[in-house]
């Protein structure tokens, strides 16, 4: 949804609803938001005396992305073929893979934003500054298992990350 009112107040919504079949089927969807306001100052009266300024917005935005970069099957408990010799002849075998299965669920990235865009002189001078704030969690990580597990490694969601900064261009 984009609604503008008078080319001074701007708003954006969207709204996903994702399934992805390699994680398991308790966690297999995940909803994704994201919303955006911004408030065009420069089109208010009280602004319209000041020559120099051609533009000037104040925005702020949130917004939840999911991560499916896994392969399929990461979360069954699946056999792998085995090349295996008997005798004098060579063999195919199968037996479940060194890849412990999980119940694994959506890796989410949470971000905000806010920002301000200043354009002077006709446009001849943009400048624009945002400072954003990054969550991720349910870190999708390789963990090396005990070797009496039976299991060599498993795919599990562990650890968050977080990123937080400011970007600033003229």
């Amino acid at each position: 949804v984009n609604y503008g009112f008078d080319s001074r107040y701007l708003l954006t919504l969207s709204f996903r609803r994702d399934g992805f079949s390699p994680y398991s089927s308790e966690h297999r969807w995940a909803n994704f938001p994201s919303a955006a306001i911004a408030w065009r100052v420069s089109r208010e009266n009280f602004m319209q005396n000041l020559r120099a300024l051609s533009d000037l917005k104040l925005r702020a935005s949130y917004g939840r992305t999911g991560n499916t970069s896994i392969g399929a099957y990461q979360s069954l408990n699946i056999l792998q073929p085995y090349n295996t010799i008997f005798g004098d002849a060579l063999s195919i075998g199968y037996a479940p893979r060194a890849d412990y299965p999980s119940k694994l669920r959506w890796e989410v990235t949470d971000q905000a934003d806010i920002g301000v865009d200043l354009a002077l002189f006709n446009d001849k001078i943009r400048f624009t500054a945002d400072y954003y704030q990054k969550q991720t969690k349910y870190l999708l990580n390789r963990v090396q298992l005990p070797t009496s597990f039976g299991y060599e490694t498993a795919l599990q969601n562990i650890g968050q990350i977080s990123n937080r900064g400011v970007e600033l261009g003229l």
